[in-house]
């Protein structure tokens, strides 16, 4: 017998809207943008203009279509009417991906009450989730709070303490993203949903970026055995390169050990033997250090990190990361990781077996 998160899951899997996805199409997925009232308690207040730079001359001008997955509007601490009146120019930037046939809009639980808006200028695309089929297989795009038994339990709580306590006091609005148990257990009932079905699941919520499975930890910690690997069979001459390099992430990893504590692995998150590369996460638009997104093109999959180079300068010191400048800004793209969906999927399935 299922449990009710997984029952939840697949009937929202069952009725989530199909579109194909072909080798030749661009898309991009954002979320939680935790959209507010453009004044100081506004959590996507820092990042905005870098965000509609990005969304406009780089998404927009280069053919994307934009997915929104989920809480752009923080509804559970500012009206509806309040966020359109202060963002006009946000609203108009995502009108004109709408007017092109190219938006498409999912809910979360900061925006779930928008279908009972019938103003609302894009009401009649909002879903809750929605199925992109590569070829024969599917890559599923839902917000991630229905795998959250707190957020199901608690939601009208959570969301009047957000408007009538957290809102007058200015407490910045982070909830599951700031709960590392609650975090890993709704990367727990994804992982294991998508695992079951033999999809890859992307989503938001948790504002942690996640690529086939692993966490910027995971990612460091492979990568610094692949390069150890790589040392041992590299001639002479390259073993001062690589040895950089090592001690680089080595650098980057004691960093993150010193601001979050230990992190647990895999293994014990996911409690898998095998890392199955099903469970995606494009992060989130209020980051201290910019904005990371899921960028889907070329029948490819890449995990994307925007930034201003005078808030942050860490990815010029890595080499094998060249980050891409937009014209005429100081803001930059990096792609964090990237493969081939043709290599994802059967994997996915001979793994999950």
């Amino acid at each position: 017998m299922q449990d009710p998160i997984t029952s939840s899951l697949q009937s929202l899997y069952n009725d989530a809207p199909e579109i194909k996805l072909g080798n030749r199409d661009r898309l991009v997925v954002f979320s939680d943008l935790h959209v507010g009232n453009r004044r100081r308690g506004d959590d996507f207040l820092k990042n905005a203009e870098l965000f509609m730079h990005v969304l406009q001359r780089h998404y927009l001008a280069g053919g994307y279509t934009l997915i929104l997955n989920g809480d752009i509007e923080e509804m559970l601490r500012f009206s509806l009417g309040e966020i359109e009146a202060r963002w006009p120019d946000l609203y108009d930037l995502f009108g004109r991906f709408y007017d092109a046939r190219r938006l498409y809009k999912v809910v979360g639980n900061h925006d779930i009450a928008l279908p009972l808006y019938r103003e609302y200028p894009f009401s009649e695309i909002l879903t809750e989730g929605m199925k992109l089929r590569h070829k024969g297989d599917v890559l599923f795009l839902f917000h991630g709070h229905q795998a959250s038994s707190f957020q199901t339990r608690f939601s009208l709580l959570v969301g009047l303490s957000l408007r009538y306590l957290a809102r007058p006091l200015g407490i910045k609005n982070y909830s599951v993203s700031r709960s590392r148990l609650r975090k890993y257990r709704t990367e727990r009932r994804v992982y294991s949903f998508s695992q079951a079905d033999r999809i890859a699941s992307v989503v938001g919520h948790t504002h942690r970026p996640l690529f086939e499975s692993l966490s910027k930890v995971d990612s460091l910690r492979f990568r610094i055995e692949q390069l150890c690997r790589q040392y041992t069979q590299a001639r002479a001459r390259d073993r001062r390169r690589l040895s950089e390099d090592i001690q680089r992430h080595k650098g980057e990893l004691e960093q993150i050990y010193r601001r979050k504590g230990e992190v647990k692995s895999p293994r014990s998150i996911y409690n898998s033997k095998l890392l199955i590369p099903c469970l995606f996460n494009s992060g989130c638009c209020i980051g201290k250090r910019g904005i990371t997104a899921i960028e889907l093109r070329d029948g490819g999959i890449a995990l994307v990190h925007w930034f201003d180079k005078n808030l942050s300068q860490k990815h010029f010191a890595l080499v094998d990361e060249t980050p891409q400048q937009l014209d005429g800004t100081d803001y930059y793209r990096v792609v964090l990781n990237q493969d081939s969906l043709d290599y994802i999927f059967p994997r996915i399935r001979l793994l999950a077996e």
